[in-house]
């Protein structure tokens, strides 16, 4: 569901992904379609590494709406990134970041997105190699 609080511990000891969106950026939008398509073509990449979307606080609160209106039909929790968690400024992420966490809590991969669509075959070459077809 959109706007999921989750806490850092409970996902502690499991990888997952952090895709960082602005509402206000149509890369971000095209970006967040075609990781969603991917995603539901390839089951076992989600279940393996769970994605979670981050919205920018500063985003959320000049558009006023947030990116689950991006990404209303597809199932990607995201988290608001509060002042309290700064989670943007603790990764120093920008649009289109996607940042691996292992098991151990530790930065895997760090993906820079920024060229959409060719930075897609980047990363269907990372999941591929790292979690299967």
């Amino acid at each position: 569901s959109y706007e999921t609080t989750v806490e850092s511990s409970s996902l502690a000891g499991r990888p997952y992904a952090l895709l960082f969106m602005d509402s206000r950026c149509m890369g971000c939008v095209d970006l967040a379609d075609d990781i969603f398509a991917a995603l539901e073509e390839h089951p076992t990449w989600q279940a393996s590494l769970p994605f979670f979307g981050v919205q920018s606080v500063n985003a959320y609160a000049t558009a006023g709406y947030s990116v689950d209106a991006m990404v209303e039909n597809n199932d990607l929790p995201y988290l608001v990134d509060r002042e309290e968690n700064s989670i943007w400024r603790a990764y120093s992420a920008l649009n289109h970041d996607m940042v691996v966490i292992s098991a151990d809590g530790l930065v895997e991969a760090w993906l820079p997105l920024y060229i959409w669509p060719d930075d897609m075959a980047m990363f269907n070459e990372y999941m591929t190699e790292h979690f299967g077809e």
